[in-house]
């Protein structure tokens, strides 16, 4: 289910967050897009064994109405951690 609707944000905060969290260890593959209010916001990416996090911030009126962009951000990070685990499997392999 998919939240369209506008949210006011109090005066002190002055960025708008979306949080994108990828979940390894359900069988999907689980997804998650947060959307927060915040004072301060600091964009991050944590890689993690059992799932990936990335945070964007904005400043402007709706500039984070769409998270497909973080999707392919985490999407594509999540590919990367997969070849890298592959190549490691070989590398300690000897093949």
């Amino acid at each position: 289910m998919t939240s369209m609707i506008p949210t006011n944000c109090a005066d002190a905060d002055k960025y708008s967050a979306t949080v994108i969290g990828t979940d390894k260890a359900s069988s999907s593959g689980a997804m998650r897009i947060t959307k927060l209010c915040l004072p301060m916001c600091t964009a991050t990416s944590q890689h993690a064994g059992l799932g990936n996090t990335s945070t964007s911030c904005c400043q402007r009126d709706y500039c984070n109405r769409s998270g497909a962009a973080g999707v392919r951000i985490v999407s594509a990070m999540l590919g990367v951690g997969i070849w890298a685990s592959f190549v490691c499997l070989l590398v300690w392999t000897g093949l």
